[in-house]
This record gives structure tokens, C-alpha cells and sequence, in this order.
């Protein structure tokens, strides 16, 4: 399996006219990583979809509007790509008719990655802390 990163931090952002040349590409496995800017905004479009095969998939877990919408929908339902996993949207929260609800090679899914149920743990008890410390005029951990 070959994997191709988008990701500007570690250098290598590719370019339209990149995603064909990347080595093994009839089996792209695509992330996308990238700070949302006019340079960045649809940077994958229908060109770079085209050169993808039946077999990949395309994971987008940085900004929504990286990733032309229209095009990528069109892919998913003619499947010219296998699939798409995301959890971050064009527009959020997500439409309720939104095709990426329907379509059965889209894994859609809330945008919180980095959780675990310690850190909610220690979110939550901090937050209702603070919160009372400052309605009771208290020092609080924030003070």
C-alpha cells in the first residue's frame, strides 16, 4: 500500500500535476493535512480525484474546504474512489441531507480525535470547579 501525505508542515504539499507521479499511485491512500488558506483552499479538486483509482480512499482530518466538495461527491457516488473518511465539513454541523450522511462509502464522523474519557473527565470536573469558584467569588485554580 502506498500512502500520500498533504502536509505542509513536513515539506511535502503536493500540486495538482503532482498526484500522478507519486509512486504505486493506481493505490493512493490520501491524507490530507493542511492549514486551510487561499494557497491550500480545494487544493484537492477534480484533477487530482481523476488520478486516484477505484481502490483509494482519501482521508481529510484538517479543514473541510480543503477538498473541492462537488467534485468529491461526484467521485463517491460513481465510485471512482473507494472511499473517504472525514471528520471535518465544509459547513458544520453537518446538514442533515447532506450526501456524506447517505452515502454508504463515506465514514463521517465528530471531530474529536484527540479525546479520551481522562481528559473529559478532567475537563468536565475542572470546568464545574471554576465555574462555582467564580460564582462563589472563590480563588479557583484559574486565580
Amino acid at each position: 500500500m502506498r500512502i500520500a501525505i498533504l502536509d505542509d508542515y513536513q515539506g511535502i504539499a503536493m500540486k495538482s500535476a503532482d498526484w500522478s507521479s507519486i509512486p504505486g499511485h493506481p493505490e493512493i491512500k490520501a491524507s490530507v493535512h493542511l492549514v486551510l488558506s487561499p494557497k491550500t483552499r480545494g487544493i484537492v479538486g477534480e484533477s487530482e480525484l481523476a488520478v486516484m483509482k477505484p481502490s483509494s480512499y482519501l482521508i481529510n482530518t484538517s479543514r473541510g474546504p480543503l477538498i473541492e466538495e462537488a467534485a468529491l461527491i461526484k467521485a463517491l457516488e460513481g465510485r471512482k474512489i473507494a472511499g473517504f473518511a472525514v471528520d471535518v465539513f465544509e459547513h458544520e454541523p453537518l446538514p442533515l441531507t447532506h450526501p456524506f450522511r447517505r452515502l454508504p462509502n463515506v465514514l463521517a464522523t465528530p471531530h474529536i480525535g484527540f479525546g479520551s474519557q481522562s481528559l473529559y473527565e478532567t475537563f468536565y470536573r475542572d470546568s464545574v470547579t471554576n465555574i462555582t469558584n467564580w460564582m462563589l467569588n472563590q480563588p479557583g485554580r484559574d486565580r
